[in-house]
């Protein structure tokens, strides 16, 4: 299960452990479609067949990146910022 929380966040409760990452620093400039981009994070790492703590470091990036950017405008992978370092397992 992920959950994003915004400006707080994220957590991934996945094969039996948790993770939380704090949301990358980054400008806001529309949120509309940030929960979607960070759906789409998660399912690239999964096809990349990525570890979980890294899924959701992939998922909070492409989030924050989202919200960088105007309206309902989707980020290229060259605007996302992945930081695995930043996800702590619970």
């Amino acid at each position: 299960m992920l959950v994003t929380l915004g400006a707080a966040g994220g957590l991934l409760a996945a094969e039996g452990s948790a993770w939380y990452c704090p949301s990358p620093a980054g400008p806001v400039v529309s949120t509309v479609g940030a929960g979607d981009s960070a759906t789409a994070g998660y399912l690239i790492a999964r096809e990349r067949e990525e570890p979980p703590a890294a899924r959701l470091a992939r998922a909070l990036a492409y989030g924050t990146a989202a919200v960088g950017l105007p309206g309902t405008t989707i980020p290229r992978p060259d605007q996302v910022r992945v930081d695995a370092g930043a996800v702590v397992r619970l």
